[in-house]
């Protein structure tokens, strides 16, 4: 072999060891990139949860207490004095 021929061998080598190099770098950092993903997602989902605050009532389904909506006995807008609502009749025959 000739000095010239070693020179090129040897940068040739240099190019494939870059290459593999470069080619290592990119799988490191895409398979990082993903773990680093992966956590901020389980971090986003917990987080979720969390704010929820989703008690074991309301999972049993049962809906609010019977008086809380509105108090039917509660008094309303009243009448004046001496006077009576009426309730306008409505005829069956169409």
């Amino acid at each position: 072999m000739s000095n010239g021929s070693s020179a090129w061998l040897a940068t040739a080598q240099a190019a494939a060891l870059q290459a593999q190099i470069y080619h290592h770098a990119l799988a490191a950092g895409s398979a990082r990139g993903h773990l680093v993903s992966a956590g901020v997602l389980v971090l986003s989902l917990v987080i979720a949860l969390f704010m929820m605050r989703v008690s074991r009532a309301d999972l049993s389904g049962a809906g609010p207490a019977p008086g809380s909506a509105g108090n039917a006995s509660a008094p309303g807008p009243e009448t004046p004095a001496g006077q009576t609502l009426s309730v306008p009749a409505v005829s069956q025959n169409a």
